[in-house]
């Protein structure tokens, strides 16, 4: 199996919208109990990009599992800086898969629709996780839950993605997107 890669965005403040840190920690407690569960941790690479405060950023340092390379967002709240932390490991690792999430639901402090659709995903990329790797192993550049195309959804843009932005993918496939803009629009 090719090296699997894990890029984990951690919204914990720092935005216009009030983050519960209680509630932070709750999901990212979830997501990360849920990877080492399935067995993802024994064998993959963890990058966590964290946005919010220093004491956020020291808070997940602590809690990051052991030989977890940490990234702290001081330019913003968004996952764009750590997505581009993710692109820039592709250049370098080619031949990598890669797995993509995010404390889906944060600000919407235990709401029902948002925690529903955090757990929808995660039982598929992260519960099913060998068999997206299989996907890929198969010739899929990338694997997930909620493909959204803009024949279905014309509100999304002009590009479909996978809904939620949980994902699984080639790095030889996001290699062939256009270069992050941390200052853009989240839907880039």
């Amino acid at each position: 199996m090719k090296p699997i890669h894990i890029f984990y965005h951690v919204y914990m403040g720092g935005g216009s919208v009030p983050v519960s840190f209680d509630n932070a920690i709750r999901i990212v407690s979830e997501q990360l109990g849920y990877i080492r569960a399935v067995g993802l941790l024994d064998v993959a690479k963890l990058t966590i990009g964290v946005s919010g405060s220093v004491t956020d950023f020291m808070v997940m340092t602590s809690a990051a599992p052991e030989g977890t390379d940490m990234f702290h967002n001081l330019t913003g709240v968004g996952e764009l800086p750590t997505m581009k932390i993710m692109q820039d490991h592709c250049k370098r690792n080619p031949d990598s898969y890669i797995f993509y999430l995010h404390t889906k639901g944060v600000i919407h402090n235990g709401n029902p629709i948002y925690e529903a659709w955090r757990k929808c995903m995660e039982k598929v990329v992260i519960g099913k996780w060998k068999e997206c790797v299989r996907s890929l192993e198969c010739g899929y550049d990338s694997a997930g839950a909620h493909w959204l195309t803009p024949g279905q959804f014309p509100f999304i843009g002009p590009v479909p993605y996978w809904g939620g932005n949980f994902f699984w993918a080639l790095a030889s496939h996001l290699n062939k997107l256009p270069e992050i803009d941390i200052n853009a629009g989240r839907y880039q």
